[in-house]
């Protein structure tokens, strides 16, 4: 076991000690947690399998160092990491125990890892799934989606059947000159929806199709049309909703279907704000709703469980704020529900 310069142990080591273990149901609930959001912290690995006290530390710890199959990476990326949560991953170990056993879902072609980005997107999606339990709203998880029996037999047989593909017209603001562009839409986030029952019998339902982590990395309105930029994010969208691309590829209701981008700084989220208001000629859109994320990377701690983003207000361009409980026709939440 590797040591620091005063004799500690190493907090980040990732040696395998070995020892005799027995996968049990929890353990595999936790690897099939970590292949759908790729990095989470311990805290909310024990609050989204409902885990009390420190019964999910011991399980964590046999996962990693008895077993092999999970792993901390890239401590070094976050402020005061030594006393922040631990944040877990699984080890290519772990993915292919996870195979042998026929319940790997295989990455997405092309998609490139980042810890920080990733585990924002992870944290986003975690505290709706967090927030949903709090309020009785029931999830719906894109297994639901392909296995709803409105969903055409062609998208359950696709590759990746979230992956959609546009083409739409694009007037950069620099030179004018219109250009039609062919895209693959492939969002940051799983798709995820929310239903409630209201009275009467009455069933109301909300679609994200996914959902965009933006960390300003990527250039707004660029020449370079083979490369990602902010402003195609948009017009896809725009152009996939006019379509009724959603309707037709998974059987959704129409006009139920958010995008939610998220932004590491409030300066950011404004910078998106006037680009989706220059593009749409100041009317903004019901379609689009911002939010603002803490940058993980230079926290003193990462935050606790809590289902905040099910309950916060998020901003629109054009429009009134957006409630994800009110749009599905619940009260609203009470302020100490909404911290």
């Amino acid at each position: 076991m590797k040591k620091d310069a005063l004799g500690r142990a190493n907090r980040f080591d990732n040696t395998v000690i070995g020892g005799n273990y027995k996968i049990t149901q929890i353990d595999l609930d936790v690897l099939l947690l970590l292949q759908h959001y790729d990095y989470l912290p311990s805290k909310w690995i024990g609050a989204l399998l409902g885990m009390d006290g420190h019964y999910y530390q011991d399980v964590l710890k046999k996962l990693r160092k008895q077993a092999g199959l999970i792993y901390w990476p890239a401590s070094g990326m976050f402020t005061n990491a030594l006393y922040q949560q631990a944040v877990y991953a699984l080890t290519l170990k772990g993915r292919a125990y996870l195979k042998e056993r026929g319940l790997s879902h295989p990455r997405p072609k092309g998609k490139k890892r980042e810890l920080v980005h990733d585990l924002g997107a992870a944290l986003f999606e975690a505290s709706l799934v967090i927030g949903a339990k709090q309020h009785g709203i029931e999830l719906i998880t894109e297994a639901d989606m392909l296995a709803h029996p409105n969903c055409p037999p062609a998208t359950r047989k696709k590759e990746d059947p979230f992956l959609m593909h546009t083409t739409f017209d694009y007037t950069p603001p620099k030179h004018g000159r219109t250009v039609t562009l062919e895209k693959r839409v492939k969002s940051d986030g799983h798709f995820i929806g929310f239903a409630a029952k209201l009275a009467g019998g009455k069933r109301r339902s909300l679609i994200f199709p996914g959902f965009e982590i933006d960390r300003g990395t990527e250039p707004h309105e660029p020449e370079d049309y083979d490369r990602a930029f902010v402003a195609e994010k948009f017009l896809a969208f725009r152009q996939l909703l006019s379509e009724g691309a959603y309707v037709k590829q998974f059987g959704f209701p129409a006009g139920n279907h958010i995008s939610p981008i998220i932004s590491f700084s409030e300066t950011e989220q404004h910078n998106l704000m006037a680009l989706l208001a220059r593009l749409t000629n100041d009317r903004g859109s019901k379609a689009f709703i911002f939010q603002v994320l803490p940058d993980f990377a230079h926290l003193e701690t990462i935050p606790d469980p809590s289902g905040y983003y099910l309950t916060a207000p998020y901003k629109r361009v054009g429009h009134p704020d957006f409630y994800l409980l009110e749009e599905l026709g619940l009260p609203p939440a009470s302020a100490s529900q909404s911290a």
